[in-house]
């Protein structure tokens, strides 16, 4: 059974929200839990993921993604930033002494400027969620790239804890859920 992708219901997630009065952590936490004792029914002691990272918008970022995940929609983290090649060497000169030359050079990331923290596919619909801690503010390409995702139809949402995170995306999929259903059934 290792390997096969174990998700939540909706109405497992139903049950968990009420038990833990709608609190957003101890529900990813109870979410983790049972995805342990369906993935491994003969371990007495289920375990729920750390979020001990300590950068406070990493740890946000891998809780949406990992709730996301545990509800079976993709979801994905992405890396925007480029990377800092080093092109310097050490050299020792006739009298012994070293030093550093060259120089570093920076190489932008492949992706597109201004873009979410995480990209999911929810219900069908492009979900881009960006992730602003405190006082964090967005770029000026990060507002264009939001009117970009909007224009085509696609979502955008700025995550700030991951309570609001979690009430936000249990409202969307339970409101992209009932205007399928309307249209199938209306």
């Amino acid at each position: 059974m290792t390997g096969t992708k174990i998700t939540i219901t909706s109405e497992e997630l139903k049950k968990i929200h009420n038990e833990c009065k709608g609190n957003g952590l101890k529900v990813l936490t109870e979410m983790w839990v049972l995805q342990t004792r369906k993935r491994y029914p003969n371990n007495p002691y289920p375990t729920a993921k750390s979020y001990s990272v300590s950068k406070p918008a990493n740890r946000l970022t891998n809780q949406i993604v990992d709730f996301l995940q545990l509800l079976g929609y993709q979801a994905e983290r992405i890396n925007t930033m480029g990377v800092m090649r080093d092109n310097r060497q050490q050299v020792t000169d006739v009298l012994g002494r070293t030093k550093m030359i060259g120089s570093t050079t920076w190489t932008r990331g492949g992706s597109t400027a201004g873009s979410a923290d995480i990209s999911a596919t929810i219900e069908g619909m492009s979900v881009k969620i960006e992730v602003k801690i405190d006082t964090d503010k967005q770029s000026d390409k990060q507002k264009k790239y939001q009117q970009d995702v909007e224009a085509a139809g696609g979502v955008y949402y700025i995550a700030r804890d991951f309570q609001s995170a979690y009430e936000w995306l249990r409202g969307f999929i339970d409101h992209v859920k009932e205007v399928r259903n309307a249209v199938r059934f209306g």
